[in-house]
Parts: C-alpha cells; structure tokens; sequence
C-alpha cells in the first residue's frame, strides 16, 4: 500500500488551513469617535500587523493597534487602512495618532496616493477606504491577551512625527 498520496493530501489539508493571518469582523469592537482626541501622543501597546498595499493580496482589512494616550493613560483599539510601515524598532517611541478627517491624516493619504501611482506597485485603489466599511479586522491570535479587549475603538492614523514633517 503505497502512503505518499494520504501524506500529501494531509499535509496539503494542514498547509492550506495555516494562513498567515486571522480576521475579527467589525463587530467585535466598540466604535467610539471620541476615544480619543487628534494629535494625541500614544505609546503603542500591540500592533496586529497586516499585508501591506505594497504586496499582493485579495483581501482588505483595518489594521489594530492598542495604545495609551500618554494625556488620559485611556487605553484605545485604533483601527486604520493606511499603509504606512510600522517598524519595530519604533515601538518604544511616542507616536501621534491622527483622526480620520484631520489635516494630517489627509495630507498623509494623499502622499501615499501619489507614490502609489508614481511607483505603480499597486494599482487596487480600494485600499484606501473610508471608515467603516470593510468588515475584516487583522489578528494575531498569539496576542489574543492583549487584542481582544473591550476598550473603545476608534478610526485613525498612528504615526511617528517624523514621518509628517
């Protein structure tokens, strides 16, 4: 009897079952447009990652921070869509978290906007979505601990100052 099919096709099962992202539907979390306020300082508490604009992918979803704003100590979820690169070398820096309507966060999109077409290495406009509606959230679940809380949850930006200078 030969086994290597009946192999494969279990370790084809496991392999495909193993992707490397999970989801939480909108939801899970309590939307609260005043938890926090712009131009807050936050430190960064969790970030769930998530595929980039700038790789391929099929499937749009916010990307989760936790933070504490460094003027309330309130812990917040933020929910974003922007691309901006997160670096883990910056964890420990202050970031300023931006609302979605604010200046900067305009300012930002549209940078992002513009390097997108001049670099043509993403042509799904659909990444930048306004508030609301995707359904999909990123998760890591090894960090379940920290994300799946029930603090409120708001739509914005998280950036280094640097970055908008």
């Amino acid at each position: 009897m030969n086994i290597y099919p009946a192999l494969f096709l279990i370790l084809l099962t496991i392999l495909t079952s193993c992707g490397p992202y999970e989801y939480w539907d909108i939801s899970h979390f309590n939307i609260d447009n005043n938890a926090l306020e712009n131009n807050s300082k936050v430190k960064i508490l969790y970030f769930s990652r998530g595929i980039t604009p700038y790789k391929n992918h099929d499937e749009n979803a916010y990307r989760h921070y936790v933070v504490v704003s460094k003027t309330t100590n309130d812990t917040v979820n933020v929910l974003t869509t922007s691309s901006s690169i997160f670096l883990e070398e910056n964890l420990y820096k202050t970031h300023t978290f931006y609302t979605i309507d604010s200046k900067e966060n305009i300012e930002f999109e549209e940078l992002l906007r513009e390097v997108q077409m001049i670099t043509e290495k993403n042509k799904n406009d659909d990444f930048f979505n306004e508030p609301k509606k995707l359904r999909n959230v990123y998760r890591d679940p090894n960090f379940d601990y920290i994300a799946d809380n029930n603090y409120p949850t708001i739509f914005g930006e998280i950036m280094l100052v640097e970055q908008i200078k």
